[in-house]
């Protein structure tokens, strides 16, 4: 698969990371190549199966409505513009295009969110950045063949 990672901070980078790991093509943009969306061109864009931002919530709803407006399947795991995200869902429906956001991709935290929610009693469970990175790119694999609006937690018990 190819995977276009947008953002290059310690999330990002560890995304890359692990997707190159588990034997994909990675391509990353990181602000300064990428600002406003710019970079995003329709051409750009098609040449990849899945994108995942992990930026700002200034710059992700640019990114998303580039991204979506092709098609494009998209994890997103940048918060803070979740009040945008009927317009997005829109966008994505209207494009038959993908769209995964979530404010934790590690599958251990999903769990204890479940756990929680079910037993209604403080659990905590400790989690890297890397298992937040493997479930980025595990949320990448399962939108790779998929169109529609998920959230992360209806649908990582699936991966």
């Amino acid at each position: 698969m190819r995977i276009l990672v947008l953002g290059h901070g310690k999330t990002g980078k560890l995304v890359a990371d692990v997707a190159h790991e588990r034997g994909h093509g990675v391509h990353v943009l990181d602000a300064k190549e990428n600002p406003n969306a710019a970079a995003l061109t329709p051409p750009f864009v098609i040449g990849f199966d899945v994108v995942i931002d992990f930026t700002t919530p200034e710059a992700v709803i640019p990114n998303l409505r580039a991204c979506l407006a092709t098609g494009a399947r998209v994890v997103v795991g940048t918060t803070g513009w979740y009040e945008k995200l009927a317009d997005m869902r829109g966008l994505a429906e209207r494009k038959e295009a993908g769209l995964l956001y979530g404010t934790n991709f590690s599958i251990g935290t999903q769990v204890m969110f479940q756990a929680a929610a079910v037993l209604a009693k403080g659990l905590h469970e400790a989690f890297s950045r890397r298992a937040f990175a493997d479930g980025a790119v595990r949320a990448a694999e399962w939108l790779s063949t998929r169109k529609g609006c998920y959230d992360f937690k209806d649908i990582f018990s699936e991966l």
